[in-house]
């Protein structure tokens, strides 16, 4: 049976889509899951760019008050990354 999700007609440029031809190969999965894990992974961040976007856009008079706290949000949230991945890579 066909999914329902919805489809998306992608065009990559050619050094990106080696990059993501090269990570499925080495997990053996298609390209395709790999981008999907990586949007998913990055849905947050998607989700706060928008929040912010539409918080702009309904209160255009604290329009910088609100970018600096976005960015200073994706700068907390960077470091928390970072340290997830820095105790993975020391657990390895």
């Amino acid at each position: 049976m066909p999914s329902q999700k919805p489809r998306v007609a992608l065009t990559l440029p050619d050094d990106l889509n080696e990059i993501f031809d090269r990570i499925a190969a080495f997990q053996g999965v298609p390209k395709t899951k790999v981008i999907v894990e990586l949007l998913e992974a990055y849905k947050p961040v998607l989700k706060e760019t928008l929040d912010a976007i539409e918080k702009i856009e309904n209160d255009r008079e604290n329009a910088q008050q609100i970018a600096k706290e976005f960015g200073q949000n994706l700068l907390l949230d960077a470091q928390v990354m970072m340290g997830t991945i820095s105790q993975e890579v020391k657990d390895l």
